[in-house]
């Protein structure tokens, strides 16, 4: 129960790359080691005691949404009407694309890192806009419908 909570935290706390490589880990505890061949059900708990069909690791899929892709819904304005685009790349990610099927149409971040750059490309649904935050801390506010190229020098400390 505490899986979707731990990514969140560590991700609001900047931490999204421990959130990542507790993902991708292999060994226990490690969403890696319960999505290996072997096994075709997410466990109840990371040792794989107890029930071995569950849902709830699926909390896993909306922080690769929200943190990795960086779709958000807005807090401040529920419906999806305006949305944030704040993609944290992690790891040796160097390639992330993502997209949500809203009321008003397609949202979608796709990002690359190529040579020293971070490279976005934003989809915003007709009569919606968005706040789009790239990694070193740009903010773009207000951005309407249509496709949106970004570029930001790529984070030394990544």
């Amino acid at each position: 129960m505490a899986t979707p909570l731990l990514l969140k935290v560590l991700s609001d706390n900047g931490r999204a790359d421990i959130a990542f490589r507790l993902m991708n880990q292999r060994e226990i505890p490690g969403f890696g080691y319960v999505m290996d061949d072997r096994y075709s059900c997410l466990w109840e708990r990371w040792e794989g005691k107890a029930s071995r069909c569950h849902p709830m690791f699926g909390s896993v899929v909306a922080w690769f949404y929200w943190t990795l892709a960086g779709i958000r819904y807005d807090e401040a304005e529920p419906g999806m009407k305006h949305i944030v685009i704040a993609p944290q790349p992690v790891g040796g990610l160097i390639y992330c694309s993502g997209s949500y099927q809203s009321l008003y149409g397609p949202v979608r971040s796709d990002w690359r890192i190529e040579a020293d750059s971070f490279e976005l490309t934003v989809e915003v649904p007709v009569n919606t806009t968005a706040t789009v935050i790239l990694p070193d801390g740009k903010i773009y506010r207000n951005v309407g419908s249509g496709i949106h190229r970004f570029a930001s020098p790529l984070m030394s400390d990544r």
